[in-house]
């Protein structure tokens, strides 16, 4: 027999009735337990917001919202995933400033058409950053009948881009500019044709040479 409170009189229960009140009991928790899953999903996963700042705006320590997430089957992010967010967050509030902004990514990628590979080796970081800022941005992905299109733009074109690029040593970056395509497509074309891409060290010193005709063309006027 068990004993419960009720109105400060004490009241007698068989095993039985105790047994069903610890149910309503555990059933009434267990609710509670998961209508607070539910608002913890929503804020780690829609608002992005960490365990630890969930636990600060639900006032409950971080355990026990890490408890729920794992009684109730809630997916964490993966390490990069939150370093990924850590990032995001500290560029929103200004703490850091971000690689590209959304003007200069759109210049580089949509109007001088630069593959991602080639905005990551010239930027010096990875292709998967350049992926992300793109679709942190809204910036939309070229499609592969998109690329494939850009290639379709060297066909017949072969011998002038081999022209342009051995005898007047134009740089990959001014041929793509010249036809419009991505700095891959012009690399794949010199690929298809044989054609060895300079070192670096020839590259940089063409690039200086030209800067300085430039600005000894503009002093003299």
């Amino acid at each position: 027999m068990a004993v419960s409170l009720k109105h400060d009189e004490a009241i007698y229960l068989t095993e039985e009735e105790a047994r069903e009140e610890a149910e309503k009991i555990r059933e009434i928790f267990e609710g509670k337990d998961r209508k607070m899953a539910e608002i913890i999903k929503d804020m780690y996963w829609n608002k992005e917001m960490s365990t630890t700042e969930i636990g600060k705006e639900l006032g409950y320590p971080e355990c026990k919202i890490l408890r729920l997430m794992r009684k109730y089957n809630i997916p964490r992010r993966s390490l990069g995933g939150s370093i990924s967010l850590a990032k995001k967050k500290a560029v929103e509030s200004g703490k850091i400033k971000p690689l590209f902004t959304k003007e200069e990514l759109v210049d580089l990628y949509l109007n001088k058409k630069m593959s991602m590979d080639k905005i990551a080796l010239v930027e010096g970081c990875p292709y998967s950053t350049v992926y992300h800022y793109l679709k942190r941005y809204g910036i939309p992905i070229r499609t592969q009948k998109e690329a494939k299109r850009m290639i379709s733009k060297t066909i017949g074109k072969e011998k002038e881009i081999a022209d342009l690029y051995l005898n007047k040593q134009l740089s990959i970056t001014e041929i793509s500019e010249i036809f419009g395509i991505s700095d891959s497509v012009v690399y794949r074309c010199l690929f298809r044709l044989n054609i060895p891409r300079r070192p670096i060290s020839e590259a940089l010193k063409l690039k200086y040479e030209k800067e300085r005709q430039k600005k000894e063309s503009e002093g003299q006027k």
